[in-house]
């Protein structure tokens, strides 16, 4: 039976819709992270990023959900059947497609903010985001596989399958299905040290997955019909190269499930490190926080200091800050605008043109109080 072409716009049209709602539902669950950071007292750190990046995975493997029965439904409404190589070569193919644009999109994004925040350490979270990609890569493909066989299983009883010339197609008996990741010795020297040989391995082998991705490029390119050819059967020759396309998709699974195993032994470490920086940060003591935090000024007030930064001030910016932090050291930090005014002068003035020529300094030494129409010393 001739299977009819996957309706590629239909799919378009469902899958915007999707999107929408993959949209809404990550702002809302990114926006959840920093307050619930805050919640706990936690600050943004390496810790932050992590939470953030599992937010975002958690959502995407929500969206893959409906990537995978959007597929379907399409499919169903051009009256399709289910085939092995139709759960291999559209549902997993789109699947894929959405995990690899989701998390180099999600990795923009933690750059970004990253960047915007001024943090430094992104190495181990970038880490750990291509470990937990390749985990979700390997789960989808273990499941689609497992599907595939059920169904090549399902369609026996109409269909002979037969390890035997088809055409000038033949499909061996007993193919064996090579390990890279097992395979024996390479036939160039290895490099020496145990350190040296692991990255050396790695290196092959996304070597090895980087020449699949292109043969693969290549061949669906090529020989687009092999994606809804309808599976061996009486008369069904399968297309060009659909052997070969079949096996280097089963070695790229097999050295995605390598590489996520070596990316986590690898980044084990930084992790640690990094998790146990920001444990010892947040062990320094209150003497230590307080030093860092501390005010300090000269006798007129004309330069003061606040958290290893030092502000020079003209006569009256000098006043204004003295009358704020008398008032902070006597046990009312929270002072009135207009009292500061009239102590300074200037009531039909605003506060804010004291600092017209130091904005900088204005917006690090002060800060509106508890009370409307307050001010206080931001320390």
């Amino acid at each position: 039976m001739a299977q009819p072409v996957f309706d590629r716009r239909l799919y378009d049209l469902k899958f915007a819709e999707l999107c929408h709602e993959l949209r809404q539902k990550t702002s809302a669950a990114t926006r959840r992270v920093p307050f619930e950071q805050r919640k706990l007292g936690q600050g943004e750190g390496a810790g932050f990023y992590e939470k953030l990046v599992d937010a975002h995975l958690e959502i995407l493997g929500e969206h893959l959900e409906g990537v995978d029965r959007i597929c379907r439904e399409v499919w169903r409404k051009q009256g399709g059947i289910e085939t092995p190589d139709f759960v291999r070569a559209v549902v997993r193919n789109r699947v894929f497609a959405t995990i690899a644009a989701r998390c180099s999109a999600i990795r923009g994004e933690i750059e970004l903010t990253a960047e915007r925040k001024r943090f430094k350490g992104l190495t181990p979270i970038l880490h750990h985001l291509a470990q937990e990609r390749a985990h979700l890569e390997n789960r989808w493909a273990n499941r689609y596989d497992i599907e595939a066989r059920e169904l090549g299983y399902a369609n026996a009883s109409a269909f002979e399958l037969r390890s035997t010339t088809i055409g000038s197609v033949r499909e061996p008996e007993n193919r064996r299905r090579v390990f890279i990741e097992d395979a024996g010795p390479l036939s160039f020297p290895r490099p020496e040290g145990a350190d040296s040989y692991s990255k050396f391995r790695t290196k092959t082998l996304q070597k090895r997955l980087a020449e699949i991705d292109g043969r693969l490029l290549y061949l669906n390119q090529q020989f687009p019909e092999w994606r809804v050819w309808g599976g061996y059967g009486p008369g069904n020759t399968p297309p060009p190269y659909y052997d070969e396309i079949l096996h280097l998709e089963e070695e790229r699974e097999r050295l995605i499930l390598a590489l996520s195993k070596r990316v986590k032994l690898e980044t084990k470490p930084a992790l640690h490190n990094a998790r146990r920086a920001a444990y010892e940060r947040g062990k320094k003591t209150e003497g230590e926080h307080q030093e860092s935090e501390r005010f300090t000024h000269s006798p007129d007030y004309r330069s003061v200091s606040l958290r290893g930064k030092t502000y020079g001030l003209t006569t009256r910016q000098a006043q204004m800050i003295q009358i704020l932090h008398e008032q902070h050291e006597q046990g009312n930090p929270d002072v009135g605008k207009d009292f500061v005014l009239e102590q300074l002068g200037t009531r039909n003035s605003r506060w804010q043109d004291t600092f017209k020529s130091n904005r900088q300094a204005r917006e690090a030494l002060i800060t509106t109080g508890s009370k409307r129409g307050t001010l206080r010393l931001n320390i």
